[in-house]
């Protein structure tokens, strides 16, 4: 109690030293303290989040190349083409592919129909 009541006495003494007038000017100055750390963290966070946020465009933009390019179109697009029987299973293989069988060949641009001959 003893020390509170010390406490008191020491900062209503440092109260009692200022009039009102430099009270309120000591508390402006600390107000604009305040608000100039206020305003720099603000500057602050605004510049990490359009880092951040450039930081995750370039990520997405490389991510979406590179799904991009494992795209079937993409590989259709390079003059590969896919082959299925009449049930749409794909033909993955010559063993798959025998003479006679009617298929579908599907390409970036769309589809033709044919048949697989034997070899000479």
């Amino acid at each position: 109690t003893q020390q509170m009541h010390s406490r008191l006495a020491v900062a209503k003494a440092t109260v009692d030293r200022y009039d009102s007038r430099s009270l309120a000017q000591a508390l402006g100055h600390l107000i604009s303290g305040k608000e100039f750390r206020l305003a720099n963290a603000q500057v602050q966070l605004s510049q990490e989040i359009e880092r951040r946020l450039r930081d995750a465009e370039s990520r997405f933009a490389l991510l979406s190349g590179q799904l991009q390019a494992l795209s079937p179109l993409a590989i259709l697009n390079r003059g590969y083409s896919v082959i299925k029987d009449a049930a749409g299973t794909v033909i993955a293989s010559k063993a798959a592919a025998l003479p006679g069988l009617s298929v579908s060949l599907c390409f970036a641009d769309g589809e033709r129909k044919a048949t697989i001959e034997e070899e000479p």
